[in-house]
């Protein structure tokens, strides 16, 4: 929406005008006329963000002016697309469930595909060509179920990008990859990846661009739902420069054909890092931290990740076992390894943490635990578990979670159960995932 502004020069005309495109605030107009007819020349070069570079946070975007809840900042297809690394079978052409135990091959690579169509498709020829050089079969899945050798076909694709689309060859060679991390590291799906491509797959390909791609794949990929009910992976030019927070500011949607959208999540200031979560939020921190330096390489100083208290919700402290009046924070300096009461100065290892969140998540997994316990027990064990945890922990999440799926009931009792439990899930979500997101507007809804 246009705002009256100091006066400039028209961006359609020429003449003074005084408002301002509401999205870049950069364009200027004298009238809403020539605002509409400037929009169709306006509409590529208008963008309330842009890229900029920092020795510490890279290349990544920020915004140039104010940004509102629910604003977009652009929406963007995919480069690239192929399937989860750990996938259950699925056609190389289509993309669609396969569950038939007797279950179609192409003829020539042997990899599975729901019909002849799909097999002889256009898009399948040139990865067909490169699968077949294995003759052995060792790379080809072989049965029905999950598994891992799906991470070769996002891989291939992206390889076979130089020659079928240079221009987004362009763009893959210019993402992030870690690359010289992964050959360090030796982790055996990567190691795995690049000998089959270089001992199995003979075709030519470099070993520091496949090096590359897997890690480019790895650090940048989004998974969406296909329009097959599929999950799949995918690559995206700009996707790739929103910076990680454990708090994000920007939210994420993306529709069956891959294309995202990304809109402003919370109010952003004007120079402020747009930023994405690349773990769950509703994660401890033990499991973000794991999950951010084995996928990406980077230990996080987010906000949250820097506030011991993760901004008062205790989401990852256990309660004191000694003075039980207060909470087990990390000792500080970016270290989870031991963790310190904020009142006693008790000590516990990361490990002790760990087994008490274990023992009790191992007994809310318990299939018969909540379907024979009544509404009234039910609330007692919420209240014994604020014993060990502060409420907005996550392992009373996880409980209310498995409370909402199984609680059954019409009466008043139930309905007020369940608006706690809502009430307790949105101040959650307000102060880890605020704004405009899908979970809080959930929560926001069933409460």
């Amino acid at each position: 929406m246009a705002t009256p502004t100091a006066m400039d020069a028209c961006n359609y005309c020429g003449a003074p005008g005084a408002l301002k495109c509401g999205r870049c605030h950069a364009a200027c107009y004298c009238s809403r006329d020539h605002q509409r007819l400037d929009s169709g020349d306006h509409r590529d070069l208008c963008k309330n963000y842009t890229s900029v570079s920092s020795p510490d946070l890279g290349e990544h975007l920020a915004a140039t002016c104010l940004i509102l809840p629910g604003n977009l900042i652009f929406s963007e297809n995919p480069i690239l697309v192929g399937p989860v690394a750990y996938s259950d079978l699925i056609c190389l052409g289509c993309h669609s469930a396969i569950t038939e135990e007797d279950f179609s091959k192409c003829p020539d690579c042997k990899w599975p595909v729901c019909s002849k169509v799909c097999a002889n498709s256009k898009s399948h020829w040139a990865e067909c060509d490169v699968l077949a050089k294995d003759e052995l079969g060792i790379g080809i899945p072989q049965h029905i179920g999950q598994t891992p050798r799906y991470d070769l076909i996002m891989l291939l694709r992206g390889l076979l990008l130089k020659e079928t689309d240079p221009k987004s060859w362009k763009v893959l060679m210019a993402m992030q990859s870690h690359k010289e991390i992964w050959k360090k590291d030796n982790d055996p799906f990567h190691a795995a990846a690049v000998k089959y491509f270089t001992e199995v797959c003979k075709c030519g390909f470099d070993e520091d661009e496949i090096h590359h791609v897997r890690g480019v794949i790895m650090t940048n990929c989004m998974v969406f739902k296909s329009d097959k009910g599929t999950s799949l992976r995918a690559l995206y030019p700009q996707f790739r420069l929103f910076n990680h927070s454990c708090i994000p500011n920007i939210h994420i949607s993306s529709n069956s054909d891959g294309e995202i959208t990304a809109r402003a999540a919370v109010t952003i200031q004007k120079n402020e890092q747009l930023c994405i979560s690349y773990t769950g939020t509703m994660e401890p921190l033990w499991q973000r931290q794991k999950y951010l330096s084995e996928i990406y390489k980077f230990q996080c100083q987010c906000k949250r990740c820097s506030d011991p208290t993760e901004f008062g919700t205790y989401f990852s402290s256990p309660r004191c076992p000694d003075c039980r009046r207060s909470f087990m924070l990390p000792s500080g300096n970016g270290s989870i390894n031991w963790w310190i009461c904020e009142t006693c100065g008790l000590r516990y290892e990361l490990i002790d943490v760990l087994q008490e969140v274990s023992d009790w998540l191992n007994r809310i997994d318990m299939s018969d635990f909540i379907g024979k316990r009544t509404v009234k027990q039910l609330n007692k064990d919420v209240d014994r578990m604020h014993d060990s945890f502060h409420p907005l922990h996550y392992v009373p999440l996880q409980f209310t979670q498995n409370l909402l799926r199984e609680i059954k009931g019409e009466n008043y009792v139930t309905f007020k159960l369940r608006q706690e439990i809502w009430e307790n899930h949105l101040e959650i979500c307000d102060k880890l995932e605020p704004g405009l997101t899908r979970r809080r507007g959930r929560s926001k809804f069933l409460k």
